[in-house]
């Protein structure tokens, strides 16, 4: 883990220090509740954050309170002399994750941190939990709109295309534009099916060879980027090809969008880890705030304006999971994104 050491005593963070050493775990030190925030804004990722109780600039129940109002939701740890029942009640209704009583020792900063671990878990479970049920919503809601939609809009489309001939130019234009609309329709019509699809093959396939032809796509589609390719092996899996092409498709496009800087650089990353391995999509473009970090997966939610559906990401979460696999990221604002999506595999000798 990586933990941030708050506290105005050099000697107490020092202590603190050692001890997580000891435990393997990295740290940083801050001497103040301000300059706790001035860490947290350089994009550093940290698991949790030891916070002594009183500061000279803020007690604990300030900052727990100005870390919310950031959106900044790392697991807390309260260090405090103070021993007290009624104080101890409010900390851990307060949003903190536990505290730890001076003087301490190894084993009782083990036990809050494998309490962080535990929270964390039940957390990243009941997100999935939440999402899940999202989806499967989702797809009944795009079955019935995909019935309900489908058939006016290809009747409409129809009699535009017989107006647009018969039309004077003036008129055409029109409705040209009533028509690029019509397309829009359609085409999230056509990706809310995602949802709600039953049917599936499931094959083995080298994933080197899904990587490479996409790459290839896109360098041919956009000679303005720089796309890169690396592999440190053969991967062979078992899931449906389409599926992962989609979803590979789906973040490079994202990819591709955020990147607003005169040079653009997309990378395509597999690597192998113990029966599994992982595929790192990464840019140079703007980052991830963290408000939108907590919306990126939901649906509808989208940065692009009316230019997105808000379902990309969404279909990506859902596919990857029928074919049991994993995915995360990481952003930092100005300097771009990565995300890793993990699948079971096996290394071609």
């Amino acid at each position: 883990m990586k933990c941030l050491i708050v506290d105005d005593q050099a000697s107490n963070r020092l202590l603190l220090k050692s001890v997580l050493d000891t435990l393997d775990h990295s740290s940083v030190q801050s001497d103040s509740v301000n300059q706790m925030f001035e860490v947290l804004d350089e994009d550093v990722k940290f698991d949790v954050i030891f916070l002594d109780y009183l500061m000279p600039d803020k007690d604990g129940d300030e900052a727990v309170i100005l870390l919310e109002e950031r959106g900044i939701n790392i697991p807390i740890i309260i260090v405090t002399a103070m021993s007290n029942t009624k104080l101890a009640t409010k900390f851990l209704t307060s949003g903190v994750t536990d505290y730890v009583l001076k003087p301490f020792n190894r084993d009782d900063i083990m036990s809050s941190l494998n309490k962080v671990e535990v929270m964390t878990l039940k957390k990243k479970y009941n997100d999935r939990l939440i999402l899940k049920e999202k989806t499967a919503s989702l797809g009944l809601l795009a079955s019935g709109i995909g019935h309900e939609i489908g058939n006016p809009t290809a009747i409409l489309t129809l009699a535009l295309e017989m107006m647009k001939d018969f039309e004077e130019k003036r008129t055409s234009k029109q409705i040209e534009i009533c028509l690029e609309q019509v397309n829009r329709i359609t085409k999230i019509v056509e990706t809310l099916s995602y949802f709600n699809r039953t049917k599936r093959r499931d094959d083995k396939f080298f994933v080197n060879d899904i990587l490479e032809n996409i790459i290839n796509l896109f360098k041919m589609q956009y000679n303005n980027i720089d796309f890169k390719y690396s592999s440190d092996s053969e991967i062979q899996m078992f899931g449906s090809q389409s599926e992962v092409q989609q979803i590979i498709v789906i973040i490079v496009n994202n990819a591709i969008d955020s990147i607003t800087s005169p040079k653009k650089v997309v990378e395509i990353e597999l690597t192998k880890n113990n029966g599994r391995f992982s595929i790192f999509i990464s840019d140079n473009g703007e980052g991830i705030n963290e408000e939108n970090k907590r919306k990126i997966f939901d649906t509808f939610f989208s940065t692009k304006g009316d230019k997105g559906t808000g379902l990309g990401l969404s279909i990506c979460h859902q596919l990857i999971e029928k074919n049991h696999g994993d995915i995360s990221f990481e952003s930092t604002i100005g300097k771009g994104t990565t995300f890793e999506i993990t699948f079971k595999g096996e290394t071609s000798e």
